[in-house]
């Protein structure tokens, strides 16, 4: 998609990082909302390909500050896959 193809190539060294923005400010949407409170688990997973994919080196995640619970449900979930050894140093991917 067009958000791809803003990416390099190839990498020119510099580091990359996934930057993912769940604060839903389109108007009538809902569905960060509904994928942090229901589903975070499949966010982290699409963050793991996604920042695979591009090469990042690190992923950072933007929750507007009204969404507490989905926020919390979404750290629940980074603090699962690190527990599981799937994100993090010496994880059993090899991908730090």
């Amino acid at each position: 998609g067009l958000k791809w193809s803003f990416m390099p190539k190839q990498s020119d060294g510099r580091p990359s990082y996934l930057v993912i923005n769940a604060d839903e400010s389109e108007p009538g949407t809902c569905k960060d909302r509904d994928i942090l409170r229901n589903d975070p688990h499949t966010l982290v997973e699409g963050a793991l390909v996604a920042g695979f994919a591009m090469g990042a080196v690190a992923a950072y995640i933007y929750v507007r500050g009204e969404f507490i619970r989905e926020r919390e449900a979404l750290q629940r979930a980074i603090d699962e896959a690190y527990a599981a050894k799937l994100i993090g140093k010496n994880n059993t991917s090899g991908y730090d």
